[in-house]
């Protein structure tokens, strides 16, 4: 009997993925998303680490009891018990690791941004199925469109959600809006269906002038442009968007989306724009994942009413 327990323990016994996200909110969930998969398939549970908002406790955030695989946010804690294992890919060598990334283009224009200098993957094969003491490090991999398949089995701790609430509250935001998506990082802004900047604004004013009657909910990473469409309608939600002292320039204006590593609300405050982007009626969104992550959260009502209540 002893023997038969000691075998269904080891039989039972889950395996590790690190997954080390070094993107931005979208891309994280993707990876997350993908991860997960894989979890579910192969008896693994995920260690979550955000360099990119390394400065949040995202414990504080993400509320993971209904996911479908264990998630644990205490990497700092964990990682230094596990880095004697084997890991893959074998020649990140543990766990605790440091990768210099290559961003640039191979000869054959093959992308290398998720790969280190030597041109190698910084991500397990997830066609492929490994020991259980294999730490499994995915530490990078860019996105893709399925972060909305991880904000499905995702909550928030119920301190967001309250937080969220008080700033619907706080900037008068109504029952019935549109939103409007803006990324500055991309240039000319690239909303989508348009060719230039002069083009992006064009589709913004006629978006705006034909819901006259309707709320405007603006969010982006240009503050000046924000407060410069707020002062030209009056039907626009004011939220303090601007803080001219970290974006008096174009330049500054594009660095705002990496304030993560340093501002401990710059996720909540991503999280809070997505949730109230994706509550609108009808969205204009721009290029980049986190614009098709609100468009698709609007299209999926059943998800945004769990994630917000």
């Amino acid at each position: 009997m002893q023997s038969t327990n000691r075998h269904k323990t080891r039989k039972n016994k889950r395996g590790f993925i690190y997954l080390k996200c070094r993107a931005g909110l979208n891309d994280n969930l993707c990876q997350l998303a993908i991860c997960m998969e894989y979890a579910i398939h192969h008896r693994r549970s995920i260690i979550l680490e955000m360099p990119t908002y390394k400065a949040a406790d995202i414990s504080k955030i993400f509320d993971f009891s209904k996911f479908p695989v264990p998630v644990h946010t205490n990497a700092a804690e964990m990682l230094p018990k596990l880095a004697n294992r084997p890991v893959e890919p074998p020649y990140m060598k543990s766990v605790v690791h440091k990768v210099d990334f290559h961003s640039f283009h191979t000869d054959t224009d093959v992308p290398r941004r998720w790969h280190d200098k030597q041109g190698r993957p910084v991500f397990f094969d997830i066609t492929k199925s490994y020991p259980t003491d294999t730490i499994l490090i995915y530490a990078g991999g860019g996105g893709g469109s399925s972060s909305i398949d991880a904000l499905e089995h995702m909550r928030f701790k119920r301190q967001f959600i309250k937080e969220y609430e008080e700033t619907l509250i706080k900037h008068n935001i109504p029952e019935k809006y549109v939103s409007i998506h803006l990324r500055s990082t991309d240039i000319q802004l690239k909303i989508n269906g348009a060719v230039g900047y002069k083009n992006s604004m064009k589709v913004i004013d006629d978006f705006i002038k034909k819901h006259y009657k309707e709320k405007v909910f603006i969010a982006g990473d240009n503050p000046k442009l924000i407060e410069k469409l707020t002062k030209k309608y009056s039907t626009i939600i004011k939220t303090n968007a601007t803080n001219s002292s970290i974006c008096n320039s174009e330049d500054s204006c594009k660095h705002l989306h990496e304030l993560g590593k340093t501002d401990p609300n710059n996720l909540k405050k991503a999280l809070i724009d997505l949730l109230i982007l994706a509550g609108g009626a009808e969205i204009v969104t721009s290029q980049g994942g986190f614009s098709r992550l609100a468009k698709d959260l609007q299209k999926r009502p059943d998800i945004l009413k769990r994630l917000t209540t």
